[in-house]
């Protein structure tokens, strides 16, 4: 018989902040919360007061007052009469049969509609620039499977009221939590699906990497959130990158740096011949980060596609034509589900349908990515140990 592992690993969809007591992960990480959470969610709603939640960690009831108490002030938790209900949408292994056979059907629905008009998809990847060098499958594989799936479609979904996109929360902060029992049946649920997307970057350029969340990627994103909480050193030892002066700079100082090299590296003849030393540490850091390549005689080229500005209205014409073809469906196929999916732990904990519907349309859509492909219309990104299946692209500010 299975042993619970008893933790909630928790993600976000949102802005959670600096790293202070107003972000959910602050409070997350501390003792025995992963474990306070999920005693929580594996009751009925109410039914565990701060003693019986103690008791069942092994631990007392002062011990975690605080936190308990910190958690329900971020809107994690509620509390009535003593007793604690969680207040965000989790996946515990006893939901899967329920939310996975909802997904499967739909996403393979919403899929065929897609491959029935993969001409024409086609037809409209080919004009844009990078895909001369990258071939119409990569980048529709970032214009459907993220831009469209991950992006136009959740603003759809939330303009139809079927999905909550925004939580405003204490600290000016606005995040989705989506929590999933420690466990690997639960983790491969959504983690071995082709539906997270990494974003940094500012208004002049954006660093993007697409794909499962099977390991550790190295990316831009994921370098910024480690140097942020662990500093630069710990971020370089565990994405094993070299150190580089520019580690040190500010984040905004990196990114401002970086773009300025892409930019070059997108011109004909482009050569470290021309950057300042500053520069130089910065094509350096995107060499190792796999954006771009540096040859022996210094000429720079990227690895990755650019979405330039002057891309966008095919980027919105690709985005527009994918949503014409699967809106029609979307808005029968994830409505009611407190009856396609009644016996769901978040409903009956009483979370909101719609913030639900978020993480059931990631498991939906990246089912789709899977068989769009598996049929060859979205190029298929290799795995790498330790890191996942995952793709990287730019794109320039105002995109």
């Amino acid at each position: 018989m299975h042993e619970h592992t008893g933790r909630i690993d928790l993600c976000y969809f949102g802005h959670i902040g600096r790293w202070d007591d107003q972000n959910p992960y602050y409070w997350y990480g501390q003792p025995s919360s992963p474990e306070i959470l999920f005693r929580i969610a594996n009751s009925k709603p109410y039914g565990l007061t701060i003693t019986d939640i103690a008791g069942s960690i092994g631990s007392r009831p002062e011990d975690i007052q605080e936190q308990l108490s910190a958690m329900t002030g971020l809107g994690m938790l509620s509390e009535k009469d003593g007793g604690y209900s969680i207040c965000f949408s989790v996946i515990l292994e006893r939901d899967i049969p329920i939310i996975r056979d909802l997904a499967v059907s739909v996403a393979h629905r919403l899929a065929r509609v897609l491959l029935d008009h993969e001409e024409d998809l086609r037809a409209l990847a080919a004009g844009i620039g990078s895909s001369k060098q990258f071939g119409t499958a990569r980048i529709l594989y970032h214009t459907i499977g993220c831009d469209t799936l991950d992006g136009a479609a959740l603003d759809d979904l939330a303009d139809m009221g079927i999905m909550a996109t925004s939580h405003p929360r204490p600290g000016g902060r606005d995040y989705i939590l989506q929590g999933f029992e420690h466990s690997d049946e639960v983790s491969g649920l959504s983690g071995n699906l082709l539906c997270s997307c990494n974003r940094a970057g500012t208004q002049q350029m954006q660093f993007i990497s697409f794909g499962d969340s099977n390991g550790e990627r190295k990316d831009f994103f994921r370098f910024l959130r480690l140097k942020d909480q662990r500093g630069p050193a710990e971020a370089c030892r565990q994405l094993k990158l070299s150190h580089n002066p520019i580690m040190e700079k500010p984040e905004e100082l990196i990114l401002r740096s970086c773009a300025d090299v892409i930019l070059r590296a997108a011109q004909p003849e482009a050569s470290t011949d021309a950057l300042s030393s500053e520069e130089r540490n910065a094509a350096d850091f995107l060499q190792e980060l796999d954006y771009i390549t540096i040859s022996s005689t210094g000429a720079i080229r990227l690895r990755v596609p650019f979405f330039r500005t002057q891309d966008r209205d095919v980027i919105n014409g690709i985005t527009e034509r994918a949503m014409e073809l699967v809106k029609p469906l979307l808005a029968v196929e994830l409505t009611g589900l407190s009856d396609k999916l009644a016996g769901l732990t978040s409903l009956l904990h009483g979370v909101d349908e719609r913030e639900m519907a978020n993480e059931l349309w990631h498991q939906v859509f990246g089912r789709m990515n899977e068989e769009l492909v598996n049929e060859g219309l979205l190029a298929k990104p290799e795995y790498i140990p330790g890191e996942g299946r995952y793709f990287r692209a730019l794109y320039a500010g105002g995109i």
